[in-house]
């Protein structure tokens, strides 16, 4: 199992004469993240996380109890991770995109001294949005730059005739956190929902605060849904960090639980307090209720987001000199190929 402790972890013989493991970046209910660097190479660094199935013994208990044989349940679990697996190869074949976080090797250990196995994935180091938003408040041609960086992501998986489930600030990574405008790419590592899904029977879902209300109420879904949890991270980023309904950055959870229950019952969504009305607008189409009032796809999101900053741009400059420098700033958002 893996343990939550500076350099306590075996890595598979292979991956350990190229890759050293540091401090330890991130835990969750059934894997951590580690910093590792290539051997030799300290410039060349990667994130390294460890995925465990089953996540806790107490796990194994039950299929016990349930009248499961060593061998069967060695045999459900060996099944579980190699579904996980090929999940993760599922988002493998995004890896490349400038828009989309990249995953390298995959590598599943089976266990020799207990039930279950480890599986090792190797991705991209970068920031995950969530700390650069504890930071600081991005300023809005930041946020729409970010939301069509997101889009283009949305497009890939559109063309593979998949949509991505999950999209929130956890899942959403920086290139430079330190840039006035940084890029962003889109990451799928809440595996806990997916191996808990695997593992309990329990429903893929996102984070509720920003699931589209078809998903949380099991109606049918389909890509509009990424719109309406992409909205509603650029509402929260534009609305002094706080999620539509909510009273404050960091509400209860019965504050939050209230502001779902407004939403699922179709509720209109007031303006983000912290943006233009025109930005407001567009991302308050992306929030519909109703999945057909959304925008039909992320390329048509993206050129809603590119109009306003290409707006923006031009009224900043002030003249009509700077137009090509304005057109510029919108078409890296609206027209840059994917």
């Amino acid at each position: 199992m893996v343990q939550g402790r500076r350099n306590s972890i075996q890595l598979p013989q292979n991956w350990a004469s190229e890759w050293e493991t540091g401090r330890l970046i991130g835990t969750g209910p059934v894997s951590s993240v580690y910093e590792a660097v290539r051997r030799g190479h300290p410039e060349m660094a990667a994130a390294i996380r460890i995925v465990s199935v089953p996540a806790h013994p107490d796990e194994i208990e039950t299929l016990r109890a349930s009248g499961f044989s060593e061998a069967q349940c060695r045999k459900y679990y060996d099944q579980v991770a190699r579904q996980y697996a090929a999940e993760l190869e599922r988002i493998r074949q995004f890896s490349g995109s400038p828009c989309v976080l990249g995953i390298g090797d995959v590598q599943t250990v089976r266990r020799t001294d207990d039930i279950g196995n480890d599986i090792f994935v190797r991705m991209e180091l970068l920031t995950p949005l969530t700390a650069l938003m504890s930071g600081r408040e991005l300023p809005e041609e930041a946020v729409l730059l970010a939301g069509a960086d997101l889009c283009k992501a949305l497009e890939l998986f559109r063309k593979k005739n998949t949509w991505h489930g999950d999209i929130q600030p956890a899942n959403i990574f920086v290139v430079d956190p330190a840039a006035k405008m940084p890029a962003c790419k889109l990451g799928d590592f809440s595996v806990s929902r997916v191996v808990r899904a695997l593992t309990l029977g329990q429903p893929v879902k996102g984070n509720p605060d920003y699931t589209a209300p078809e998903v949380l109420s099991g109606k049918p879904a389909d890509h509009r849904a990424d719109l309406y949890s992409l909205g509603m991270t650029l509402y929260q980023l534009l609305n002094g960090n706080r999620l539509p309904l909510t009273a404050g950055t960091l509400p209860a959870a019965a504050d939050r639980k209230a502001a779902r229950s407004r939403r699922m019952a179709g509720e209109e969504l007031p303006l983000p307090s912290g943006c233009s009305e025109e930005a407001g607008r567009v991302i308050l189409k992306a929030c519909a209720f109703n999945p057909e009032n959304r925008y039909a796809s992320a390329a048509e999101m993206k050129a809603a987001l590119g109009k306003v900053l290409m707006q923006k741009a031009k009224a900043a400059a002030g003249k009509e000199t700077a137009e090509p420098a304005a057109r510029k700033t919108a078409e890296k958002a609206a027209a840059e190929p994917v």
